[in-house]
């Protein structure tokens, strides 16, 4: 695991603002961004990377093509040098706290809102959605077929594309906010269908 909390996900790509550039926080970026791509380029032997991002939609919006365009970028690099690529996907996130909606059942009492299916944000299906074009397309060319998938975490958190749990049935939130970060308990429910690409990439890699 390489990370760096508050980073992007692109590599040496002019994601970064560069007036923030500037700052000790997106210098730290960068930095953390090169040793990534130091490592990935010196390892001897391919390997199995996993891109965990929180996508949250606003680079689709405000720039679609070019945000598909680089992030199919850092992907068709990471396999130049034999690596397979996992994309964990967008996790489906509600509109609301549930948190804050646990804590006003517990003061008030009796059901509310938080016992139902919620729809999803829409930026969460439109990462999802774009997520899976670029494998698809990569997929379509003899050099990166099959080097790139998406870890779909939908059908673990959702009956239905409208509809998806906040919390779970014994009242344990899954999100911390509004915007799509996942308790502890949240993330634990993605691990299963983690697990079952990343056994799929190792046996094929």
């Amino acid at each position: 695991s390489y990370t760096h909390g508050g980073c992007g996900y692109l590599i040496d790509l002019g994601d970064i603002d560069a007036k923030r550039l500037r700052t000790d926080e997106y210098a730290g970026c960068v930095r953390a961004q090169r040793a990534v791509k130091k490592l990935l380029s010196e390892m001897r032997r391919p390997a199995v990377v996993v891109v965990a991002f929180h996508w949250a939609g606003k680079h689709i919006w405000k720039a679609p093509n070019s945000y598909e365009q680089k992030l199919t970028a850092v992907f068709e690099w990471i396999v130049s040098f034999g690596h397979r690529v996992l994309i964990m996907g967008a996790v489906p996130h509600p509109r609301y706290n549930p948190l804050h909606c646990l804590e006003r059942r517990g003061k008030l009492g009796g059901p509310s809102e938080c016992d139902v299916w919620v729809e999803p944000h829409e930026s969460s299906t439109a990462d999802v959605k774009v997520l899976q074009r670029i494998a698809s397309n990569l997929s379509a060319h003899a050099e990166t077929r099959g080097a790139v998938r998406v870890v779909d975490v939908f059908p673990v958190l959702c009956r239905s594309s409208a509809e998806c749990r906040a919390i779970d049935q014994n009242g344990n939130a899954l999100y911390y906010d509004g915007a799509g970060h996942m308790t502890r308990h949240g993330q634990t429910l993605t691990i299963e269908p983690l697990a079952t690409e990343l056994k799929r990439a190792l046996k094929l890699s």
